[in-house]
């Protein structure tokens, strides 16, 4: 039992640094979905703040073309960390699963020792219930 036990926590320990492995990708996403909502934002505004001014509507060309490649180079970082962190993914999934795997089997090892007690305990009370019964017949 003892055994199972270290093996559940280390299949724990496994697990979460997985999960934070994991955490690590999605924090990068994220950020780069952050600076990609950023950016459209200040395309929309230097949209219409040139509205209003002809020499500001020169700069806006290239300060779209310019954002808009930024934006599909965050796109493209984004499904490059979404590449890496897949495989992360199945390997938690696997991890999980020896996890419960451990766990099962303990509580089903648990369970067994409990019946096992239990079966005994009852068998000494099987045995002092006849010893009384063949006091008392004789």
């Amino acid at each position: 039992m003892k055994a199972l036990q270290t093996l559940i926590k280390l299949s724990r320990t496994k697990v979460e640094d997985k999960q934070k492995e994991i955490a690590v990708f999605r924090e990068k996403i994220a950020n780069i979905e952050g600076r990609i909502v950023e950016l459209e934002q200040a395309i929309v505004d230097e949209e219409a703040a040139s509205k209003g001014s002809l020499e500001l509507q020169g700069y806006f060309g290239p300060f779209h073309q310019r954002a808009l490649k930024q934006i599909e180079g965050y796109q493209k970082d984004i499904a490059r960390l979404e590449q890496e962190l897949a495989p992360h993914l199945d390997e938690l999934a696997e991890l999980f699963a020896e996890q419960k795997r451990v766990e099962i089997l303990y509580e089903r090892r648990k369970e067994e020792a409990r019946k096992l007690m239990l079966k005994k305990e009852q068998q000494e009370l099987d045995e002092i219930a006849t010893q009384r019964h063949i006091r008392k017949t004789r």
